[in-house]
């Protein structure tokens, strides 16, 4: 829960629940502007995959959508098999793909030359706030490109990037700090006493 369920828990549950954080559901925020911008010593590390990337050969992205979720199912099953990936995580991925439309998502692929090497695919939970939910890449390095041009491509009203928890998993972890968030949402866990 969040930190105003705490408080309200707190007040009108007094002495019933322990509340304790719960780091590895912290969800990462990051400031659209300045992930677009990467202005400054903070953003060499990114600057410099993007720079990576570009160099590696012809990349470009595209809109996700109805013409070409299946280009995203098939890098979501290729992706699968190279990396041993949890079946659930799988599932859910490819659910999201089939009901693209109706669950009113958002997203991107990127392609090197007309070969497919990953995609982007999330919704946007307030006004000013996108959401990523789901990320896959077949190629190491382009993660950080195909992440820019998503938040190149949304509308102007969008602020905030949620790119949500890291699951308590250390390198996604690392992932996530290395990409400059400008806060956290943190999550807390009730447990009635």
């Amino acid at each position: 829960c969040s930190a105003g369920d705490c408080d309200f828990c707190r007040s009108y549950f007094p002495g019933v629940f322990s509340i304790l954080p719960d780091h590895a559901c912290d969800e990462y925020i990051y400031d659209r502007a300045e992930q677009t911008e990467m202005r400054g010593k903070k953003f060499a590390y990114q600057r410099a995959k993007i720079n990576k990337a570009l160099r590696s050969g012809n990349l470009f992205s595209t809109a996700l959508c109805a013409g070409n979720l299946p280009v995203a199912r098939s890098i979501t099953l290729d992706w699968a098999k190279r990396r041993s990936a949890d079946s659930a995580d799988v599932m859910q991925t490819l659910e999201a793909i089939e009901n693209f439309d109706s669950l009113f998502l958002y997203g991107n692929i990127l392609f090197r030359d007309s070969v497919p090497v990953g995609f982007n695919m999330g919704s946007f939970i307030t006004e000013d706030t996108f959401d990523i939910h789901i990320a896959k890449t077949l190629e190491d390095d382009v993660d950080a490109l195909m992440k820019l041009e998503l938040y190149k491509a949304l509308p102007d009203r969008v602020k905030y990037i949620n790119r949500e928890e890291d699951l308590g998993i250390s390198g996604l972890r690392i992932h996530k700090r290395d990409a400059q968030p400008c806060a956290f949402n943190e999550i807390y866990t009730l447990c009635q006493q």
